[in-house]
């Protein structure tokens, strides 16, 4: 193996980065009269953040994650979306029964495709960058020996970091499960463990949640109702709906 061979294979893998348990941003604690509460290290920390390779404009899909950083066992009976903002009430829906499933079934097959799709410019774009570099490294002038190999070897590192970012990301999301979903039931959070939901929004007059205050509550086994903000609100226009 030629030494760009080698160096393109590394920065591809180290530019795509490493997975974590631990994304999205933090949520702040809330009351009940809905004032912000300082952190209490003693329980959960949630996370949220917007799936974008399943997201779709008026139809995000939100990833939740529940981090118990303590040495206790905590039981979440229930846990539901709200939302904040004052004055829009009924702007977000939440898909359930039939209507899930037919999402369900829609957005895994334009995912199989996207996916398919995406492996094979990848699959063809590394074939060319080192076909490229290869060509180039035979010729005589040095020079033209030592661009062309550079260039290869940029052109296959990115092709490469596309693809493990990729990956990354679909070792990150939870399967998009029945019994993954946040309204499925109860969850149970072992100590010093990340667990990890998703919910489908319907937000017919916004095509993404970025102007709206979303609060996740749910009723901690001993500790009763808790809140927590996901989102600040950001001025939007919008209108009240319905599913139909």
């Amino acid at each position: 193996m030629k030494w760009w061979y080698a160096l393109g294979i590394v920065l591809g893998l180290g530019s795509g980065g490493c997975a974590t348990m631990a994304t999205g941003d933090a949520a702040v604690p809330l009351n009940a009269a809905g004032q912000r509460m300082p952190v209490d290290d003693s329980t959960l920390v949630i996370r949220s953040r917007e799936l974008q390779d399943v997201s779709t404009a008026h139809l995000p899909v939100l990833e939740v994650s529940f981090e118990n950083p303590t040495a206790n066992w905590y039981n979440i009976k229930a846990a539901q979306i709200l939302v904040g903002n004052p004055g829009r009430p009924g702007i977000v829906k939440i898909p359930q029964g039939q209507a899930l499933k037919d999402w369900r079934l829609a957005v895994g097959q334009r995912k199989a495709v996207d996916d398919h799709n995406r492996d094979v410019g990848t699959e063809l774009g590394l074939a060319g960058a080192l076909i490229i570099a290869d060509a180039g490294s035979e010729s005589k002038n040095k020079k033209v020996a030592v661009a062309s190999s550079l260039i290869g070897l940029i052109a296959a590192s990115a092709f490469l970091a596309a693809h493990y970012s990729h990956e990354k990301q679909e070792a990150e999301r939870p399967p998009l499960l029945e019994s993954n979903h946040l309204l499925s039931g109860p969850i149970s959070v072992p100590p010093a463990t990340i667990v990890k939901r998703w919910i489908l929004l319907y937000t017919p007059y916004d095509t993404n949640t970025e102007g709206l205050q979303l609060i996740v509550s749910y009723d901690l086994a001993d500790r009763g109702m808790q809140r927590v903000l996901l989102r600040t609100e950001r001025p939007r226009s919008s209108r009240g709906s319905d599913l139909p």
